[in-house]
This record gives structure tokens, sequence and C-alpha cells, in this order.
């Protein structure tokens, strides 16, 4: 599994972000066993989801229902756009746990899969109490950069792989190439989440297909 987070990068905004979409499942179609996620900005969210056959997510969403949330994603709106699931608590939109819990809750009872972002094991074995349907571990200090996890801490990949126990865990940060694939699922991950590496890349297909060859 691999998804792909298209934050607000400039080359995933507006009409990008669909065009982006189109482009990497081009690609993916030579990987059919491997499934494919995308994770657009909100405000393209429902553009995205209605002209794509993957499966995509919403970036984040809030403790809100439907009525009177003036401002908020609440997961029934990211749901009625599209969305299969939702990501909490990315190191770049931290929430407490109490919030991670009742955003949740609602998720689940909306229809939405839940991804819970952890910054290390200890971190992994106290989301698993939640139960989300997913676990992403990702170092904070390596998101962005040319150094991946699988490189960096591959020993704590091991770590967090146990402490998700049957929580399938995904990886992230400084993920770059094949080799980071591999290594991920040598450790026990079932995959990896992508950002930069993808979408701010000169050809993104390209290495995008790089990745996918790595399962």
């Amino acid at each position: 599994m691999i998804l792909i987070n298209f934050k607000t990068y400039p080359q995933a905004i507006g009409p990008n972000a669909l065009k982006l979409t189109k482009s990497l499942e081009e690609v993916a179609k030579g990987f059919a066993k491997v499934v494919v996620g995308f994770a657009p900005p909100s405000l393209e969210l429902a553009e995205v989801a209605a002209h794509s056959k993957s499966p995509i997510w919403a970036q984040h969403t809030d403790p809100a229902r439907e009525g009177q949330y003036t401002g908020y994603l609440s997961p029934d709106d990211a749901k009625a756009a599209g969305a299969v699931g939702t990501f909490l608590n990315h190191s770049e939109h931290p929430l407490d746990l109490e919030t991670i819990q009742r955003t949740a809750d609602l998720a689940k009872k909306t229809g939405l899969k839940t991804l819970i972002f952890a910054r290390d094991p200890e971190k992994v074995a106290e989301f698993v109490k939640l139960s989300p349907d997913f676990i992403a571990y990702e170092p904070p200090e390596l998101i962005g950069g040319d150094i991946s996890v699988t490189s960096a801490k591959p020993e704590i990949i091991g770590e967090a792989v146990k402490a998700a126990g049957n929580t399938p865990l995904l990886i992230g940060a400084g993920v770059h190439e094949k080799t980071d694939i591999t290594k991920a699922l040598e450790l026990g991950a079932i995959g990896a989440i992508v950002s930069s590496a993808v979408v701010t890349a000169p050809n993104p297909q390209e290495i995008f297909t790089n990745l996918l060859s790595g399962f």
C-alpha cells in the first residue's frame, strides 16, 4: 500500500490536484497488486474523488458533525465528498489524544477509515488502543528531507511494527526511492506514505514508478 500526500504544494493545488492524480494513476495501472491512494488538499477533495477510481483520503478531519460547525471539516463532509478515510495527527497538524479519539470515533460512525500518525514506537503503542485502521510511523525530523526513515532509523521501524501488533503500519519521512519501500516491507511495514519526493519532482511519474517497483 502506498499513499501520496499532496499537502498544499503548488504542484497539487487547484486544477493541479486532479491533473497529478490522473498522471499517477496511469503509472499505478502497471502495479495492480499495490493499493494506491491519494490525499489531495481539502478544497480539491471532492473534485479529485469524483474523477478518480483510486482511494482518496482526507488530509485531516475535525471532531464535528453535520450542522453548526463553521470552518470545520467534518468526517461526514469528507465522506460525502468521496473520501474513503482520514489522516489524523500528522506532525504538521498535531492533535491531543482526546481530539484524536473523538475524531476517530466520529469517522468510524461515518464509515471513514482512520490512519493515525505516530512520531515514535511509544506513540504507536498508545494509538493502537484507539483501534485505527492504519498507523503511520513518521519521525518528524526526517519529513521532507533527503534521508529516509529506512536508512536513518531502520531498527525503530521494527519496534514500531511490533508496537502496532495487528494494526497495519505504514512508514513515512524521507521516502524517495525503491530501496526505501523494499526495506520497509522487509521490516514488517505494509507500505509507505510519500509526499514531496513525488509531488514536487520534475517528473512525478518517474519517481512513482521507481517507488512502486519496490513492491
